[in-house]
């Protein structure tokens, strides 16, 4: 009998050791909640108006992020050898990812590899003194505005303000460099596949006579609602800040459901209390965990894990219970949520496209939301919330176990092309939550009231997370 080849998986043990290492990261989650808080100030700035300037110079379409710098090359003041965009404020490495680069680093170098030493010292060099728990910023920051590296020479540059980028690019006179220097004040570059039913989808670029109006629009938490940043730029790069700084729409982002395919949320019901759409979003979330479990359960009975399978059809019963749950309480608070939508699934996804949903929707996006309803069940005052959350996250933390039991089933099976557009699909979902919680517009005293961490306690919350289970 021939004997297949074992192929190392790059996600954890699927066994015992990836639910100690849960239980150990609830165990944190919880113990967290009854620390000083910590992090970064929280408010976002901005005043809200609707649309680009009645200018006569026509809006322009940009490239997804990734093509940025390739389709639209910067014109620097200086000659450059590379200059490349590296997103997220964050002191963990599992957010330091590549958005747009252009050039070769490092080209010109007499020492090349201390000129590659010095870039990667640049990037991974801390973004306050201090580690990030001390962290405490004055001035309000989305928590995720790019590092943008340079090369000339033997000489390496970090970026992180208007003032050093513009000695090296001089005026802001391309669209290009109208994107990198609004990045630096906190704007979202957005592909326009990620907001492909929106009138204006991704980031449009505007000449005006004062310089440049940059508008990003995308969906918000993934599916919706609709957000939008809109922020003027003088041909110094300089910015009074957003006039348009994400919509709240439907409501703000939860985290403790697994989202299926083709799913499009609606309004839930007419309250406009925070609490209650709050509480009413995350009942038709729940809801909507229903058929993505359902349809799991379907293809890896197909692909032959049976026990996953039936394991997965437990976590639909589980999600069902729990929008039920959500919705009584929703409905206390004045809220009635409405089913979800959700587009008829196609039948028979690859085994990388299982993978890549069961990555971002249950290893990273479940499992955080398991850890942030542990919190909930420990902070909220309302009784009744706190007993709901204790259940949920219970089931949620099991179900994001199953979720790396079905990594480490699946992902040996990929290809190593595969495997690497995993890794980044992984880290792709870590910079979207972590997007999120920055723009997360709940209220503080809502937050409160239903035991939600702060945004810079869910930002810790997330790179522990990140380091603990080695996603990024």
């Amino acid at each position: 009998m021939q004997r297949r080849r074992r192929v190392k998986s790059s996600s954890p043990d699927p066994g015992g050791a990836i639910g100690q290492r849960l239980r150990r990261l609830s165990e944190w989650a919880l113990a967290s909640c009854f620390t000083a808080a910590i992090g970064c100030g929280e408010e976002l700035p901005g005043k809200l108006i609707a649309q680009l300037s009645p200018s006569s110079a026509p809006a322009r379409l940009m490239p997804c992020p990734d093509l940025l710098l390739v389709a639209e090359p910067v014109h620097p003041d200086a000659e450059l050898d590379y200059i490349g965009v590296i997103g997220g404020r964050n002191n963990h490495e599992a957010f330091r990812i590549l958005l747009a680069d252009y050039g070769e680093p490092c080209k010109s170098a007499r020492d090349r590899d201390a000129c590659l030493l010095a870039i990667e010292q640049a990037i991974q060099a801390p973004d306050c003194e201090g580690d990030v728990l001390s962290c405490k910023r004055n001035e309000p920051v989305l928590g995720r505005s790019p590092v943008i590296v340079t090369t000339s020479g033997d000489d390496v540059a970090r970026h992180e303000t208007v003032d050093t980028l513009r000695r090296v690019l001089g005026d802001v006179d391309t669209a290009s460099e109208a994107v990198l220097f609004a990045q630096l004040h906190g704007l979202h570059a957005v592909c326009a596949a990620e907001s492909s039913r929106m009138s204006n989808p991704g980031t449009l670029v505007q000449a005006t006579e004062r310089g440049w109006r940059v508008q990003s629009r995308w969906l918000n938490c993934g599916t919706g609602p609709e957000a939008e940043q809109i922020i003027e730029l003088d041909r110094n790069g300089r910015s009074e800040g957003f006039e348009h700084n994400v919509d709240v729409g439907i409501g703000p982002c939860t985290w403790t459901a697994r989202r299926p395919a083709g799913l499009q949320l609606r309004a839930a019901g007419t309250s406009r209390e925070p609490i209650a759409s709050f509480l009413a979003r995350s009942a038709q979330l729940e809801a909507a965990s229903v058929p993505a479990f359902l349809r799991l359960s379907r293809e890896l009975s197909r692909l032959g894990a049976h026990a996953l399978a039936a394991a997965a059809r437990r976590s639909a019963h589980d999600e069902l219970r729990h929008a039920v749950s959500m919705g009584r309480l929703a409905a206390r608070y004045g809220a009635a949520p409405l089913q979800p939508m959700v587009a008829a699934a196609r039948c028979g996804r690859t085994a990388y496209e299982i993978a890549q949903e069961n990555a971002v929707e249950g290893c990273v996006r479940e499992t955080f939301g398991a850890l942030v309803a542990w919190q909930q069940s420990a902070l909220a005052p309302d009784p009744s919330i706190a007993r709901t959350m204790r259940t949920i996250a219970a089931d949620e933390t099991r179900h994001a176990e199953l979720s790396w039991q079905v990594a480490g089933w699946i992902e040996p099976k990929l290809t190593a092309t595969e495997s690497k557009m995993l890794g980044r699909a992984r880290a792709g979902a870590l910079g979207q939550l972590q997007r999120e919680i920055a723009m997360n517009p709940l209220p503080r005293s809502a937050r409160a009231q239903l035991g939600l961490p702060s945004r810079s306690q869910q930002q810790v919350l997330l790179q522990r997370m990140a380091a603990v289970l080695g996603v990024g």
